[in-house]
């Protein structure tokens, strides 16, 4: 059974059509890479998954269950938990005061604290830096250690590199390479192509709302054609 599957999903802002029709899905401990240019609907599809957008036609499940008339709360209790591009930390609060608050909104089991130091050693050196003082990367990274708290079932990631600094990306790729490696579901979407090819095991390229293209990373890498007809960066480097 999938963790997550779209089916014919057509979402709106407004009376506005983003998502024509779209279909996705994504595997247990899978990690899946959501391609496209800007505005072409991949953050519009994360927040359709998580009830922020409502979908007014198609399905989408969530382990089988049909979740698209439910609220933005039903759908994170049940463990899908993003982490959206704009980071929103708490700036008055320390980087520890940040966790427990993600760890006390949890509804089941939570991660401990210091299983986040862990896997985020520069967050362990900053436990009592206040959100507003910590870096683009760092508040990049404390945005992904509440989600992760939360011991989410599926983590969706949006544009986790975007605004950081070269060597910034290099250090979050090495700590999302180690959160990959504890088996979590992850849908990612990405206008760093080699970021999320690097992370994912498949693709999908979405254009104008609609799927445009499926398939493995390896796939991927062999169609320079769709990555200069649908992401305008040319070839990617393959592992």
């Amino acid at each position: 059974m999938s963790v997550l599957e779209l089916g014919d999903v057509n979402g709106y802002y407004g009376n506005s059509h983003i998502l024509f029709d779209l279909d996705l899905e994504v595997e247990q401990n899978e990690v899946v890479a959501l391609l496209g240019r800007n505005g072409a609907g991949k953050t519009t599809t994360l927040r359709t998954i998580t009830g922020t957008i409502p979908s007014r036609e198609g399905t989408i499940e969530f382990r089988g269950d049909d979740i698209s008339g439910d609220s933005v709360d039903a759908i994170s209790n049940r463990g899908v938990k993003l982490v959206p591009e704009e980071r929103r930390v708490f700036p008055t609060l320390t980087v520890t005061e940040n966790m427990k608050v993600a760890r006390d909104m949890t509804a089941g089991d939570a991660r401990d604290i210091e299983e986040m130091y862990d896997v985020f050693p520069v967050l362990d050196e900053l436990r009592e830096n206040r959100g507003r003082n910590l870096s683009g990367g760092e508040q990049q990274m404390l945005s992904v250690a509440r989600a992760l708290i939360q011991d989410p079932d599926l983590l969706l990631l949006d544009e986790p590199t975007e605004g950081l600094a070269p060597v910034i990306v290099d250090d979050l790729y090495d700590v999302l390479s180690d959160v990959v490696d504890r088996d979590v579901t992850v849908l990612i979407t990405e206008q760093n192509v080699d970021f999320a090819l690097d992370l994912a095991e498949r693709a999908y390229i979405i254009d104008k709302g609609s799927n445009a293209w499926e398939g493995t990373v390896d796939q991927l890498h062999e169609r320079e054609d769709l990555l200069d007809e649908y992401l305008s960066v040319g070839s990617v480097e393959a592992d």
